[in-house]
C-alpha cells in the first residue's frame, strides 16, 4: 500500500508514514503538534495525485518546501522488500528528504516498539538513513513525555520556517495590545486559541472571566467574534468546559475538536463511547455545524447516528460501545473488547456469540458496515436457541458449528470425536438424548453422529436390554466402537465366564450376545450363549434340584476341570464317605453304568444334603421305617432318638406312654396298638410309639401360667402373638409358638372380656374397671382408654371402617371410633355382658340382661327392632350366611331370628341355661353349650337336634370349629373337649386343673388355645390345620374377635 504524505511549497512539517503500518500513531502525532505548530505548516496525507502526472516531481515539489520530514516507522515499514520498488511513494519521499542541496531534517519516529531497519533493508538511495538518530514514540503512559522531547527537537528547526508569521505578529503589535497570559503575549486569537487547547485549566479560566471576549471587543477590535464569545459565554445549556470548547472552535477553525481539554478526533471518539454519546447529546453541536460544516470529522453527522443508537434499550455493557463505536466510525473492525467478531471467534465463544445475536446489533452492523454475515448468523442462532430438542448445553454446541462451518463440535469446552464418545458413554448417551445429532447431520451434513445415536436411541427403548444395566452399558460401548468388550468393568472372554460364572450367565441370557452379533457381526457370544443353554436344558430335563449357580459355574468351565472335580467326587464313594441319595432320580443315576456329562453335572451341583453319609443312611433308613406306620409323629423328637440309639433316654418316655391308656387317635392304628401291648418291643418301634403320642392330637405344646383365672378367651394377632385377659387384672400378649410373655398391661381390675384386635393391630379389651382400653400390640403402650358406667364384660366387636362397639353393665352399648371418641350410645333396660356381633350392612346386634336382643344401625345407633327371649340374654349372638341370628338365653333356649326384620324362626329348648355363645359350620349346623352339661349340634334351617355330646359340668365354653370340622369345647369338668362335628364322638379330650368357661381359638397352623380356671393359658396340638371356613366359626367370628361377619 503507498503512502499517503503531502505537502505544499512554504510548509514546515513532512510527515510520511504507510497507512497500513501507522496510520492510528501517525493521527495521534499529528493531532499533538498542531497544538504546538501552525496548522497550516504541518501535512500528513497527499492529495489524490492528478492523472497523467509524474508522482515523482509531484512529490519533489511536495518535500522541497520542507524544513522537516518524519519518517514514521511501524512494525511492517520495511515488509516485503516494498522499499526495493523505485516507485514506492515511501523510498521517494525519504529519498528527497535525504537530498543533501535540500537541506531538510529527515527524523525517523519509531512507533509500537519498532527497530531503524538495518542497511541490508534499504536500497543504496537510502543507505544514510539507516544511520539517522531515531526518537521513539511510545503509547501512553509514556506517550506526551515523547511527544514534548520530540517537539522541542522541533521547534528550533520550524521557528525558522515561521518567518512569515513572526513578521505578520510583529505588524500586528503596532497596532494593538496582545493579550498576556502567564508571561506570554498573542497578538492573534488563532495563536490564542492553540496556547488555550494546550493549557485548558487556564483557559476555562479566562474565558469564564470575561478576560478574552473583553481583550477581542476592546484591543483586537474583531466586533463579530467577541459577539460570538459573549453568546457562548451565556449560553446555560453549556458547560465551563463545554464553553471553551466551542470558543476554540470560533477564535481557530484550524484546531480540532477538543472534549473536556481533549482532542475528539476520530480515534479518540472511536475508543470512548460513553463521551461519544455525551457529545451527540450536549450543545456543543450547536455551535460545530455553523463553524466546522466542512470539517472531515462530519462531528454531526457521527452525534446523529450515536444519539440514535443511544436510544436502543436492547444495547448495553459493552455490546452497546461496540455499536456506538460502529456509529462513530463505521470503517473500524467490529471488536468486543480486544477481540475481533469473526465466525471462528463466534464458535469459540458461543456464549457471547447468543448475547450478540440477541442484541440489536447485528441491526446496527448491517446499516453502518453494509454487511449482512451477522444478521444472518443471529437469525440462525435465533432458530437454534428456539428448538425444542436441544438443552442449553447442546443448543451451545450447535450454535458453535452454525456459527463456523469449520469449528470443531464441542460438548462444553471438549471436542466432540468418536474416541471421546468411547471414552464417555455416559455423556454419549446423554447427548444423543437431544437432537443435537440432527443439528449436526443438518449443519455439516455427515451422519457419523445421527448413526451412532440413532443406535444408543434403539438400544435405550428395547426394555428387555435396559433391564440388564451392564448389558446396556456394553452394547453402548458396542456402537461407540469402544474395546475391549466388557461386562461391569471387566473384560469378556472364556476365561472371564469360567472365573464367574454367575455373572456370565446374566451375560449370556441378556441381549448382549444379539446386540454384538448385529453390531460387530461377531458370533462368539451368540455360540456361548447356545450352549449353555443346551447345557442347562440337558440338567433342567433330569428332574433334579441342583444349584444353578454351580451349572454355570462347571459348564462355563472346560470339560477338563468338571471331569476333574467328577473324578473326586466318585472317589467319596470309593472311600465310604457317600453311601447313597435321599433323591430317588439322585440315586438311579448313581446305579448305573455310565454316567453322562449333563448327569455328572448335576450330581455335581446337587445340595450335598442329599447324598447320605453311612450315619445319615441309617437316619434316613429309620426315618423312612417310621414314616411306614402311617401316623403323624414328633419328628424332631424321633430324629433326636434316632441319633442317640439310647434306650437309657428313650425308656422313661416309654414308661410314661404305657402309664396311660393309648391314646384314642393311635387305638386305630394296628402297628402302634402291637406296640403299645408288647413289651419287647425293638428299638424304633418303641420310637415310633413314643413320637406318635408327642403328636397325637390333644398333646399340651405349653402352658403359660397367670396370676389368677383365665375366663377371657385368646385373640390371635396376624403374626401368631396370643392375647388373653386374667383375673389378676392383666392383659397378656404371648408368643403363640413358644408360650414365652411378650408383654403384660395392668388395670384396675380383673379381665372377663375378651381382647379383638384392630385392623392395624391395636388391641381392645374392657375391664372391670369400667373400662374399654386401646392398647398397642407390639409395645402393649396404650394408646387410650374410654371410661362407661359399669364393669365391662362384654368382648368388643371392630366394624370395617374401626369403630368399636362394646357394651356395659351401666345398661348401655357403646359406638367409639378409633381414637377413643364416643360417637353414640344404646341404652337397654339392664346390663350388657353380652358381646356385639356385626352383619355385612353394619347392622348391630346384642344381648341384654333386660331378656332382649337387639338389632341396632351401626352408623346412628339408632334401634331397628328388638326380640323378647324367656330371660336373660348373656350369650353373644352369631350370624349365619343367609342373615339369620342365632343366640342363647338364660331360659334354657336357643333362638334363631330373622337379622332382617326380628321374627323368630324357631327355638331350641336344652336342658340348662344358655351362656354359651353359637358358632355356625359351612353346613349351617350350629353348635353351642348349655348348663345341662350338654353339647348340641342343630340344624340351622330348622331347629332340630342333629346330636348331644355329655359333658362332665356345665358348659359355659363357646365352640370353635376346625378346618376339619372337629369342634372344640370347654366345660366345667376341666376338660377340653375335641368332638367329631358330624356324629358327636368325642376325638380327644385335654384336662386342665380347673373348670374351663374360656372359649378356645385356633391358630392358622390349628393350635387350640384355652385357658382355664386353674391360672393358665394352654397351647394344645390338634389335627386341625387351622379355623374353619364357615359363616361363623368361634366365638367373634374369627381369632382376632373383630366381631363381624367377613365378606
Amino acid at each position: 500500500m503507498s503512502s499517503h504524505s503531502s505537502a505544499a511549497s512554504g510548509k514546515s512539517i513532512f510527515i510520511s508514514y504507510r497507512r497500513d503500518d501507522s496510520s492510528a500513531n501517525t493521527g495521534r502525532i499529528y493531532d499533538r503538534l498542531i497544538q504546538k505548530f501552525d496548522q497550516q505548516s504541518i501535512f500528513k496525507d497527499v492529495d489524490a495525485i492528478p492523472i497523467g502526472v509524474d508522482f515523482r516531481k509531484h512529490l519533489e515539489k511536495q518535500v522541497t518546501g520542507c524544513r522537516v520530514l518524519l519518517a514514521i516507522i511501524g512494525p511492517r515499514w520495511a515488509d516485503k522488500d516494498r522499499l526495493q520498488d523505485e516507485g514506492d511513494f515511501v523510498r521517494i519521499e525519504i529519498e528527497y528528504g535525504l537530498d543533501p542541496d535540500r537541506d531538510i531534517l529527515v527524523v525517523p519516529v519509531l512507533v509500537d516498539n519498532s527497530s531503524m531497519p538495518s542497511t541490508d533493508q534499504l536500497p543504496d538511495s537510502l543507505k544514510d538513513f539507516a544511520f539517522r538518530n531515531a526518537i521513539q514514540v511510545r503509547p501512553d503512559p509514556d506517550f506526551h513525555k515523547d511527544m514534548d522531547k520530540l517537539i522541542k527537537t522541533l521547534t528550533g528547526v520550524v521557528k525558522e520556517g515561521l518567518g512569515g508569521q513572526k513578521r505578520k505578529t510583529e505588524a500586528k503589535a503596532l497596532t494593538h495590545k496582545p493579550y498576556r497570559i502567564r508571561r506570554r503575549e498573542f497578538y492573534e486569537p488563532e495563536e490564542l486559541a492553540v496556547y488555550l487547547s494546550e493549557n485548558w485549566a487556564d483557559g476555562v479560566k479566562h474565558l469564564e472571566g470575561g478576560l478574552i471576549t473583553d481583550w477581542v471587543k476592546t484591543d483586537y477590535r474583531d466586533q463579530g467574534l467577541a459577539i460570538d464569545l459573549a453568546d457562548i459565554a451565556k449560553d446555560e445549556k453549556l458547560d465551563t468546559d463545554q464553553k471553551l470548547s466551542v470558543a476554540l472552535l470560533v477564535m481557530n477553525n484550524e484546531l480540532p475538536v477538543f472534549w473536556r481539554g481533549t482532542v475528539a478526533n476520530l480515534d479518540w471518539l472511536t475508543n470512548n463511547p460513553e463521551k461519544a454519546i455525551e457529545i451527540s447529546k450536549s450543545r456543543l453541536l450547536h455551535y460545530y455545524d455553523p463553524y466546522r460544516s466542512g470539517d472531515e470529522l462530519q462531528l454531526v453527522e457521527i452525534s446523529k447516528r450515536v444519539k440514535e443508537v443511544a436510544k436502543d434499550n436492547k444495547l448495553e455493557g459493552e455490546i452497546r460501545d461496540l455499536v456506538v463505536s460502529l456509529a462513530v466510525n463505521p470503517e473500524q473492525p467490529l471488536k468486543l473488547g480486544k477481540s475481533l467478531i469473526t465466525p471462528k471467534w463466534m464458535a469459540s465463544h458461543p456464549q457471547k456469540a447468543i448475547a450478540l445475536c440477541q442484541s440489536s446489533l447485528p441491526k446496527w452492523q448491517k446499516r453502518f458496515q453494509k454487511e449482512t454475515w451477522l444478521s444472518e448468523l443471529a437469525q440462525q442462532i435465533k432458530t437454534v436457541l428456539a428448538a425444542k430438542d436441544l438443552d442449553d448445553k447442546a443448543k451451545t454446541s450447535v450454535i458453535s458449528i452454525v456459527s463456523d462451518k469449520e469449528s470443531p463440535l464441542k460438548w462444553g469446552r471438549i471436542k466432540i470425536t468418536p474416541q471421546w464418545l468411547a471414552d464417555n458413554p455416559e455423556k454419549a448417551i446423554n447427548i444423543f438424548k437431544g437432537g443435537l445429532p440432527e443439528w449436526y447431520r443438518r449443519i455439516r451434513n455427515e451422519d457419523w453422529l445421527l448413526e451412532k445415536a440413532k443406535l444408543v436411541r434403539e438400544a435405550n427403548s428395547d426394555r428387555d436390554l435396559k433391564s440388564y444395566p451392564d448389558a446396556f452399558a456394553s452394547v453402548v460401548d458396542l456402537i461407540l466402537e469402544k474395546v475391549p468388550l466388557k461386562w461391569g468393568g471387566e473384560e469378556i472372554s472364556s476365561e472371564w465366564q469360567a472365573a464367574n460364572p454367575k455373572k456370565a450367565a446374566i451375560m449370556l441370557e441378556s441381549p448382549l450376545p444379539y446386540w454384538q452379533a448385529r453390531l460387530s457381526g461377531n458370533q462368539s457370544l451368540i455360540k456361548a450363549r447356545e450352549t449353555w443353554q443346551t447345557w442347562r436344558k440337558e440338567v433342567e430335563a433330569l428332574g433334579i434340584p441342583v444349584d444353578w449357580d454351580k451349572v454355570d459355574e462347571l459348564v462355563l468351565q472346560t470339560k477338563q476341570k468338571w471331569a476333574a472335580k467328577f473324578k473326586a467326587f466318585l472317589q467319596k464313594f470309593e472311600r465310604g464317605e457317600y453311601v447313597g441319595s435321599k433323591n430317588k432320580k439322585i440315586q438311579g443315576i448313581l446305579t448305573k453304568d455310565k454316567i453322562s456329562p449333563p448327569e455328572q453335572i448335576a450330581l455335581l451341583c446337587c445340595d450335598e444334603e442329599l447324598f447320605l453319609t453311612p450315619q445319615e443312611k441309617f437316619n434316613y433308613d429309620s426315618i423312612a421305617y417310621l414314616k411306614g406306620f402311617g401316623v403323624e409323629m414328633d419328628w424332631e423328637l424321633a430324629k433326636k432318638l434316632i441319633a442317640s440309639q439310647s434306650w437309657e433316654e428313650l425308656t422313661p418316655a416309654w414308661q410314661r406312654v404305657l402309664s396311660e391308656p393309648l391314646h384314642p387317635s393311635l387305638e386305630k392304628n394296628a402297628y402302634i396298638k402291637r406296640i403299645f401291648h408288647s413289651r419287647e418291643a425293638q428299638y424304633l418301634d418303641v420310637v415310633a410309639l413314643v413320637t406318635a403320642d408327642a403328636a397325637a392330637a390333644g398333646t399340651k405344646l405349653w402352658e403359660f401360667e397367670t396370676g389368677l383365672w383365665v375366663e377371657s378367651s385368646p385373640a390371635i394377632g396376624s403374626d401368631g402373638t396370643v392375647y388373653v385377659g386374667s383375673g389378676d387384672k392383666k392383659l397378656y400378649a404371648i408368643n403363640g409358638k413358644n408360650g414365652d410373655k411378650l408383654w403384660e398391661f395392668e388395670t384396675g381390675s380383673g379381665w372377663r372380656s375378651s381382647p379383638a384386635i384392630g385392623s392395624y393391630g391395636t388391641v381392645y379389651v374392657g375391664s372391670r374397671d369400667n373400662k374399654l382400653y386401646a392398647i398397642n400390640g407390639k409395645s402393649g403402650v396404650k394408646l387410650w382408654e374410654f371410661k362407661t358406667e359399669g364393669e365391662v364384660r362384654s368382648s368388643p366387636a371392630i366394624s370395617s371402617d374401626g369403630t368399636v362397639y362394646v357394651g356395659s353393665r351401666d345398661n348401655k352399648l357403646y359406638a367409639i371410633n378409633g381414637n377413643g371418641v364416643k360417637l353414640w350410645d344404646f341404652e337397654t333396660g339392664s346390663s350388657v355382658s353380652s358381646s356385639p356381633a356385626i352383619s355385612s350392612d353394619g347392622t348391630v346386634y346384642v344381648g341384654s340382661r333386660d331378656n332382649k336382643l337387639y338389632a341396632i344401625n351401626g352408623k346412628s345407633g339408632d334401634k331397628l327392632w328388638d326380640f323378647e327371649t324367656g330371660d336373660w340374654v348373656f350369650s353373644s349372638p352369631a350370624i349365619g350366611s343367609d342373615g339369620t341370628v342365632y343366640v342363647g338365653s338364660w331360659g334354657n333356649k336357643l333362638y334363631a331370628i330373622n337379622g332382617k326384620t326380628g321374627d323368630k324362626l324357631w327355638e331350641f329348648v336344652t336342658g340348662g341355661e344358655v351362656y354359651s355363645s353359637p358358632a355356625v359350620s359351612s353346613d349351617g349346623t350350629v353348635y353351642v353349650g348349655s348348663n345341662d352339661n350338654k353339647f348340641y349340634a342343630i340344624n340351622g334351617k330348622t331347629g332340630d337336634k342333629l346330636w348331644e355330646f355329655e359333658t362332665g359340668g356345665e358348659v359355659f365354653s363357646s365352640p370353635a370349629i376346625g378346618s376339619d370340622g372337629t369342634v372344640y369345647v370347654g366345660s366345667f369338668d376341666t376338660m377340653l373337649y375335641a368332638i367329631n362335628g358330624k356324629t358327636g364322638d368325642k376325638l380327644w379330650e385335654f384336662e386342665t386343673g380347673s373348670w374351663v368357661t374360656s372359649s378356645p381359638a385356633i391358630g392358622s397352623d390349628g393350635t387350640v388355645y384355652v385357658g382355664s380356671n386353674d391360672n393358665k393359658l394352654y397351647a394344645i396340638r390338634t389335627d386341625s390345620k387351622g379355623l374353619a371356613k364357615s359363616p361363623w366359626p368361634m366365638r367373634g367370628q374369627n381369632a382376632r374377635h373383630t366381631g363381624r361377619v367377613i365378606e
